[in-house]
């Protein structure tokens, strides 16, 4: 899903006259700023923005301002949002992300159907991790996705996953990025939430 997504997706607006403003990039302090209001993503509407950041070790606390955010719409039907900023950390650091918001459909016939998690740029030395954690809540059902780096003697990795998810108008979204290094550093340069809807 990434290749296909990330390679075919436009970061593009569009304007929706009886809804919110069409959402276009920027940092995360401006999309906390729209509020409940939020803005328009294709045919949904994306809202209710909120971060809490943490740093340790010496490392500098990413802030909303660090974050730029970028709306993506894909011809497939799907939309998501991608989140991009220096997340990159030395020896005995950690840092985190915590970003949160609610996506919402106006048209009862307009349903998220699979939820989507890539990332880019993904480096880890011995004893580092790098992790994007993604749960989405309808309201009934909270369905969660992992995306990570993770090396010790070895290193794995998941740098895409998906998920079929019951049909919703409404969803809570939120994000968790750790990157965390004993020895050598880690980093991740984004990550994107994708939507796809029926």
């Amino acid at each position: 899903m990434k290749k296909v997504l990330l390679l075919i997706a436009t970061v593009v607006s569009i304007r929706n006259p009886a809804s919110a403003t069409a959402c276009a990039p920027g940092t995360l302090m401006g999309f906390i700023n729209m509020g409940p209001d939020g803005c328009q993503l294709g045919t949904v509407q994306v809202s209710g923005f909120a971060y809490t950041g943490t740093a340790s070790g010496g490392a500098k606390e990413i802030s909303t301002d660090d974050i730029a955010v970028a709306p993506l719409i894909a011809p497939n039907g799907a939309v998501g949002l991608m989140f991009a900023a220096p997340w990159h950390i030395g020896a005995g650091q950690g840092i985190g992300s915590q970003i949160t918001y609610q996506l919402l459909s106006p048209d009862a016939q307009v349903q998220v159907q699979q939820v989507a998690l890539d990332g880019e740029g993904f480096r880890a030395g011995p004893n580092s991790s790098v992790t994007v954690q993604e749960a989405v809540a309808d309201g009934q059902v909270t369905s969660t996705l992992e995306i990570y780096l993770t090396c010790t003697d070895s290193c794995s990795s998941a740098t895409s996953a998906n998920l079929p998810i019951a049909p919703a108008t409404s969803l809570t979204v939120e994000d968790l990025v750790t990157v965390q290094s004993n020895q050598s550093g880690a980093s991740m340069s984004r990550f994107a939430d994708w939507f796809v809807l029926n």
